[in-house]
């Protein structure tokens, strides 16, 4: 880009104006679609950023919350419900609590076939 301006303004010195803002239109057309090409990656990348983020709807004192998973400590009740997903190596994911609630295929988290009654992570 640097080279155009450069070439732009060696054609203005020397006279050839058409040339020279030519030349400028040119870096300006590239400048624009530079910064157009980077909004949209970015704002890609934002709402790439939102989806992965990782949320768990816990039970504390009762009442069921939406916190970060950061946020977790030991004795939030995590609510699973089907589709959510548990990291392996999620260190605070604990073990799983038997209730008498709807089944849930393991086999992501334990490698086995059969579902077993699960509602919760302590």
């Amino acid at each position: 880009m640097f080279v155009l301006i450069g070439a732009a303004a060696l054609a203005g010195a020397i006279g050839d104006i058409k040339d020279a803002v030519v030349i400028l239109i040119v870096v300006v057309f590239n400048a624009c679609l530079g910064f157009y090409q980077e909004y949209r990656a970015e704002a890609t990348l934002a709402a790439l950023k939102k989806m992965l983020a990782q949320r768990a709807r816990v039970r504390r004192g009762g009442e069921v919350q939406e916190i970060a998973a950061e946020d977790l400590v030991p004795g939030d009740i995590v609510m699973l419900e089907a589709g959510d997903r548990i990291s392996r190596r999620c260190p605070r994911a604990g073990r799983a609590q038997r209730r008498g609630g709807g089944s849930r295929a393991h086999r992501g988290i334990t490698r086995r076939r059969q579902a077993r009654r699960c509602t919760a992570f302590r």
